[in-house]
């Protein structure tokens, strides 16, 4: 499916979704979220983003920098240490995963209705208007890490659990948003990561657990993989953070529920406590 295609398709189902939002939501913040979805249809009311774009990513390892005489190594040393926890970072072709993240942001952003302007933050406008806003990508990272799963044999009268360390990739992403209109700066964080496939089963021979797994390794291309979903989740993300904005201003507070857009369906959804959203960090 073509682009443009999948962003009208996304667009309708947004649309179709925002005018028959459910009746449990009442009358008044049920008028106040459509009216956020809707007014992205018309050019004239349609919320801007100068969105200010990064041309590097970090790489870390979580392992190695724990280690906190790392620094203080000679350089044998340091590679010796590297060649045993880095698994893909000096595989991965960091041009690929960056293009996957701000290709999929700005596709993205366009797809929940905003109008993207890609520029650069000394050619930000001085003053916005309240359908304007700025998003600066200050900093990406794609970092290494290791977690802990297990399979468990619940069959028998004596359980046998077994764990395995695996290795997993993420890709963290940090936001600066400007909010004019309170003079206050935000830092906005979110990632998507995803770890070794591991699956397997205990079976008892002769009253003994025995163990069979199965492992797939990550590769480079798990880590553009979650290049291109941290660029998507960072859009929707965006969406509901100026959406329930809208809906706090224009109620006054009033309206107490949070609301969000599955991506996927359009569906426009509601509920008492924050869902899919940035971890904010409060700036100076």
């Amino acid at each position: 499916m073509k682009i443009k295609q999948y962003i009208m398709k996304i667009r309708q189902g947004i649309l179709l979704i925002a005018i028959s939002i459910s009746s449990v939501c009442s009358v008044f913040s049920q008028k106040e979220a459509k009216d956020f979805v809707i007014k992205q249809y018309d050019s004239l009311t349609q919320d801007v983003v100068y969105l200010v774009l990064t041309d590097s990513i970090l790489y870390s390892n979580e392992a190695i920098s724990q280690m906190t005489y790392f620094n203080e190594l000679d350089s044998v040393a340091k590679e010796d240490i590297e060649a045993r926890y880095l698994l893909i970072g000096n595989l991965i072709d960091y041009s690929v995963a960056l293009n996957e993240f701000k290709n999929e942001l700005v596709r993205s952003l366009e797809a929940v209705g905003f109008r993207v302007v890609v520029t650069k933050a000394e050619n930000l406008p001085d003053v916005l208007s309240p359908y304007e806003h700025s998003l600066n990508v200050a900093q990406l990272e794609l970092e290494e890490y290791a977690t802990i799963d297990s399979i468990q044999n619940n069959s028998s009268s004596k359980p046998y659990v077994y764990r395995k360390t695996l290795n997993g990739i993420r890709f963290n992403a940090w936001f600066l948003y400007n909010e004019k209109d309170t003079s206050s700066s935000l830092t906005l964080f979110c990632n998507e990561e995803t770890a070794d496939y591991f699956a397997g089963e205990i079976t008892l021979k002769q009253g003994k657990p025995s163990v069979t797994y199965n492992i797939t390794k990550i590769n480079p291309n798990d880590a553009y993989r979650v290049s291109f979903f941290t660029g998507r989740t960072s859009a929707i993300y965006f969406f509901n953070l100026l959406l329930n904005k809208y809906v706090f201003l224009k109620t006054d507070g009033r309206d107490t529920n949070y609301y969000g857009i599955d991506f996927n369906s359009g569906n426009l959804l509601m509920d008492g406590a924050p869902f899919d959203n940035f971890d904010v960090i409060e700036s100076l």
